[in-house]
């Protein structure tokens, strides 16, 4: 458009130097008052002829006063070509402003300014892709003499020109039809620079209209290479026709529209430097060698373009732009192209420099023009990056096969999708150097969020993180390596070392860390994700509620699908302290917590130390945990303990735990009070719901243990008793019941699917307290000491509720007193033999049989309701006596008194 421009210009300035001509015969006849004379017309005509083939002609003139000058008004000034007489310009005025002084001192003509008006121009391109003026050829041949015709002869210097209402009608050689119609352009001429103003308005293949203003040398009269400054403003330009002015030939906006505002700055012909700022709308963007072609809804920018020979450079700012695939809003960057001869010593390269951009933006981007680097773009693609770029650089090179593409900068709040072989991340700040087969990044970032989809379930918030992660991808996978890393966070804070190599179908992961610390109840994330692992993994997800990861060390080095390297595929060691832990280790039963211990894995098997914990009000002193193959479901974990506390919830854990229909069914409703030292060995399969394998043993220091279920006040209990998942035993417990001294033995045996309890007892106490304990109310009146022998079988079906019961009891009666009825009256003796046997089946119902002496017998039965019925034996009985004790009476004898023997049955004895 500029070289167009330079030749309408000389078009104009071919004019002018008529125009001037004439002003000067105008001039000349008003100084002498006469007629031109025929020898000056002659030569006049055959400067003309010679110069251009033209014939001029003036309709008319007229002598004015403007200013401080004369102003003359040709008007109706016509050219014709001498030969055809084909009219090739026309002005409807021609005005002439005349600077008197400068005519007086130079004895020449002088103009101030010229004022064109009303014309109407017509540029035809020849073969030879010269223009001329209807026959006019508008190329001097002789260049010395026009600068020296317009600035000496015709005083030229020092003039305003202004052109009104002109169209210039162009003819392009090949069938290119244009009109430009200059609405007002103001030339001013001085110091060897023609500055320009005015408006211009454009054919529609360029746009609607254009402003412009600037300067520029007057060597574009003369076509040669010129300098000059530039400011064009426009609406609607043609953006394909003004493509052809942007020297990066890779990329061309196509059509469509744009209001613009353009400084430019020119030298020796050739554009220097360009800046300003476009909007434009529906157009294309194309650039085929990377097979883009991108409608354009929506396109703004502004810019700052410089050129040196061969090298250029651009940078664009506040740059928006929206098309059917992708929207990108407020970036920054600028672009960059080497000469060849630099070229030479490199691969060419492109640059963009990115001050501030969306990363998914330049990943559209890279979706709109596939050939650019299609590896990258494939990349792209699988992690579908987003984030904010600062002060980026991309880097180009349209020539490579491979790597065509690298970029360096920072982003924040870079995210890649965890569905990728790389590993995802989230909120992560990092400076980065890519390209599609390598790359690294430094992490400065405060919060984030980093998982590796292939290999862990969910994601590790890393918080803070520092170091270096590299990457190298080739045609069998990625291999990441990270050095000296830190992550700190609120679940974790850690440093190491990482190498993953992500083999398509085998990822190999070399990991080294150094846990300061960590929360427990994230420890299931740190578990690689393996089809062995799953259950187990799910267990630690609810085992740990809290506590801490103190001092502690990973190591990681195997394929990740043999993980945890059950045969030696690899090596996985984990060892740490664990502090105020709180532990759920098997469902129903109570939580450890407080726990302060040390743990090492191996391999596949852990192993806990514990120093102190809690279960329930007892105090752990020493522990051990051991889980033989943590990653090979079903787990089962086998826990030794010592511990101390009240002996209640000692209790508790055999009532209150599934173990309450085990070993818990023999201590109901039991109360107990002092403490108790502990130790248990437990085995529990954890993900099934199945009583544990249990082995424990209570030491009882002078405890009172209350057996509501069988009415037993057990006191100032010592003694070892030992218990298991199904019942209990004991080599010998002292105490106090029934206000005696006791000792109790207990034995449990187990036959087949049944459990047996033996329950052997010695010990002392009133014969009355006996006979109230068991109900034997016909026995109360017996007074003394008794010094007793019993035996309790309990009798169980192995995991059923109920129980078979039977209790024998030998007791020798010391000193007794024996009320019987009249005639016999009380009977003494030193002792008397009693046995009872009691029997209780699984439904709850009883039956006693005593027997006193030799001729004493007594039974009675209770059903599971409580209700009973009995039967007494007594030699020589006096109902009368026994009235008491007897209700209702059946089949009573009508006499008092019976001598002799006589058996008496009664019923609901009580």
């Amino acid at each position: 458009m500029f070289s167009f421009l330079r030749r309408v210009l000389f078009y104009l300035s071919t004019t002018l130097a008529v125009a001037l001509f004439l002003l000067a015969v105008g001039i000349w006849t008003l100084r002498i008052g006469i007629e031109i004379p025929v020898d000056y017309r002659a030569s006049i005509e055959s400067f003309f002829f010679e110069r251009f083939n033209q014939q001029v002609t003036v309709n008319g003139a007229r002598l004015g006063w403007r200013g401080y000058g004369p102003e003359i008004r040709l008007r109706q000034v016509r050219a014709a070509a001498q030969d055809s007489g084909e009219q090739s310009l026309a002005f409807k005025e021609v005005a002439l402003g005349i600077d008197l002084l400068r005519s007086v001192l130079g004895n020449r003509p002088a103009i101030s300014f010229v004022n064109l008006v009303g014309a109407h121009f017509y540029l035809q391109q020849q073969a030879n892709d010269t223009w001329q003026f209807a026959g006019i050829p508008l190329v001097s041949q002789s260049s010395a003499k026009t600068p020296q015709l317009i600035t000496e002869r015709l005083g030229l210097q020092n003039v305003v020109i202004i052109l009104n209402d002109i169209q210039i009608e162009a003819q392009y050689y090949q069938a290119n039809h244009e009109i430009y119609h200059i609405k007002e352009l103001d030339l001013s001429h001085r110091a060897r620079r023609i500055k320009l103003a005015g408006e211009v308005e454009l054919p529609p293949t360029l746009g609607r209209r254009i402003w412009v203003s600037g300067w520029i040398g007057e060597e574009i009269l003369l076509s040669q290479p010129w300098h000059g400054d530039l400011f064009i403003e426009g609406d609607y330009m043609n953006l394909g026709y003004w493509q052809r002015y942007i020297p990066a030939d890779f990329l061309e906006i196509r059509k469509g529209t744009a209001n613009t505002k353009i400084w430019s700055q020119w030298a020796s012909g050739q554009l220097q430097r360009a800046r300003g700022e476009v909007v434009a709308n529906q157009g294309y963007l194309v650039a085929e060698q990377w097979g883009l072609s991108a409608p354009l809804q929506q396109f703004s920018t502004q810019f700052d373009w410089s050129w040196q020979t061969d090298n250029w450079a651009v940078i664009f700012d506040s740059l928006q732009f929206q098309s059917d695939d992708i929207a990108a809003h407020g970036m920054h960057f600028s672009l960059q192209q080497q000469s060849a001869t630099e070229q030479s010593a490199q691969a060419p390269r492109h640059e963009v420099r990115v001050a501030r951009a969306q990363l998914e933006h330049l990943h559209g981007i890279l979706k709109l023009a596939p050939k650019l680097a299609p590896a990258t773009l494939a990349r792209m693609n699988e992690i579908e990056p987003s984030g904010k770029i600062t002060d980026g650089v991309l880097e180009i090179y349209p020539q490579a096969v491979q790597d065509n593409i690298k970029f360096s900068g920072r982003v924040d709040n870079l995210k890649l999708s965890p569905n990728s072989p790389f590993p995802g991340m989230d909120g992560i700040d990092a400076r980065v150097v890519a390209s599609a087969s390598n790359g690294e990044v430094e992490l400065v970032t405060r919060e984030g969020h980093v998982w590796f989809d292939r290999l862990y379930v969910k994601p590790f918030s890393i918080g803070e993180a520092s170091g270096n992660v590299r990457w190298v991808s080739g045609p069998q996978g990625i291999e990441v390596t990270a050095d000296s890393f830190r992550v700190q966070s609120q679940e974790l804070a850690a440093r190491g070392n990482l190498k993953l190599s992500l083999i398509e179908g085998d990822p190999f992961l070399d990991f080294h860390l150094l846990v300061d610390h960590a929360q427990l109840q994230h420890l299931d994330k740190y578990i690689p994700l393996s089809p062995k692992a799953v259950k187990s993994r799910r267990w630690l997800s609810q085992a740990f509620q809290g506590g801490e990861l103190l001092n502690g060390e990973v190591v990681v080095k195997g394929p990740v699908s043999s993980f945890p390297f059950h045969r030696g595929e690899g090596e996985f060691n984990a060892k740490g302290e664990i502090r105020s832990a709180a532990l759920n280790y098997a469902a129903g039963f109570p939580s450890a917590k407080e726990i302060d211990a040390k743990f090492e894995i191996v391999n596949r098997d852990l192993e806990v130390e514990t120093s102190h914990a809690k279960t329930y009000g007892l105090v752990v002193s020493q522990g051990q945990a051991k889980i033989a193959n943590l990653f090979s479901p079903p787990l089962t974990l086998e826990l030794t303990l010592d511990g101390a506390g009240p002996a209640a919830d000692g209790f508790r854990y055999l009532t209150d735990t599934p173990l309450k229909n085990g070993v818990g069914a023999l201590f109901p409703n039991v109360s107990a009070q002092g403490n108790i030292a502990l130790n248990l060995t437990l085995k529990k399969v954890l993900q099934r719901k199945t009583l544990p394998k249990l082995s424990g043993q209570i030491s009882l220091q002078g405890n009172q243990i209350h057996l509501p279920q069988w009415y037993l006040p057990l006191e100032s209990l010592q003694g070892h008793l030992n218990f298991t998942e199904s019942g209990v035993s004991s080599e010998r417990l002292r105490g106090q019941l029934f206000g005696g001294n006791f000792d109790l033995a207990i034995k449990h045996e187990l036959t087949g699917d049944r459990s047996l309890m033996k329950f052997m007892t010695q010990g002392d106490t009133e014969f009355s307290t006996l006979a109230d304990y068991f109900k034997l109310t016909p026995l109360l009146p017996i007074q003394g000491k008794s010094d007793y022998q019993s035996q309790i079988l309990i009798s169980r079906a192995r995991g059923q509720p109920g129980a078979h019961i039977d209790m024998l009891i030998e007791s020798e009666l010391v000193g007794v007193d024996i009320p019987l009825p009249t005639p016999l009256g009380k009977r003494q003796q030193e002792s008397w033999p009693m046995k009872v046997v009691w029997t209780k089946n699984k439904s709850g119902a009883s039956q006693w049989r005593a027997t006193l002496g030799e001729d004493l017998h007594f039974s009675y039965d209770v059903s599971q309701l409580g209700e009973g019925s009995g039967k007494l034996d007594l030699p020589y009985l006096n109902v009368a006596e026994w009235q008491p004790f007897i209700k209702p009476q059946i089949n009573r004898p009508s006499n008092k008194e019976s001598a002799g023997a006589h058996q008496f049955r009664a019923l609901a004895i009580d």
